[in-house]
């Protein structure tokens, strides 16, 4: 069974509402519209139309990346009080693929981050610590070392870690 992860949750929500464009949380507003220049000039408003092409492809962008965090949100606050499952199909090379679209575990980073197991595991063996590790530096972005530069950035990181699971509000 999986469950929406209220921390996360809370999080997520206060970034939205306060219009913070991280962790590929798209802004709220369009970017403004480029003002037509003043002049007649063929050149300048060559570039002027190049421009404002390449402003409404990023609006265009941007409005889907909001419209797909909207619909994850509301998925989100729908299922964030009871475990839940996800119905899969296969294909005909028997690969597996969750049905649901928005809030699914091989979603965006969004959608995956606000999933979490219901049921918790903990880590028994050194050896399932060492990858739980490197998942996490991975996470951070401290992916292109080697394996034990990423155990060990982890645990030279560990407070830092543990203050952004405390409080991850706090910048």
């Amino acid at each position: 069974a999986w469950e929406v992860n209220p921390v996360v949750l809370e999080v997520a929500r206060h970034v939205w509402e306060a219009g913070i464009p991280i962790a590929e949380i798209p802004e709220r507003v369009d970017e403004p519209r480029i003002p037509r220049p003043d002049t007649e000039d063929p050149e300048i408003v060559k570039q002027w139309r190049v421009d404002c092409g390449k402003r409404n492809e990023r609006v265009v962008a941007s409005r889907s990346r909001r419209m797909l965090h909207a619909r994850i949100m509301y998925m989100a606050e729908m299922f964030a009080s009871k475990p839940f499952y996800f119905p899969h199909s296969c294909d005909f090379r028997g690969r597996i693929y969750p049905i649901p679209f928005f809030l699914q575990p091989q979603g965006c980073s969004l959608a995956r981050g606000l999933l979490r197991f219901a049921a918790a595991s903990t880590v028994e063996t050194d050896e399932a610590l060492e990858w739980f590790l490197i998942h996490g530096a991975n996470q951070w972005g401290f992916d292109k070392v080697s394996m034990r530069k990423r155990t060990e950035w982890v645990r030279d990181n560990h407070a830092r870690i543990m203050a952004v699971h405390t409080d991850p509000l706090d910048p």
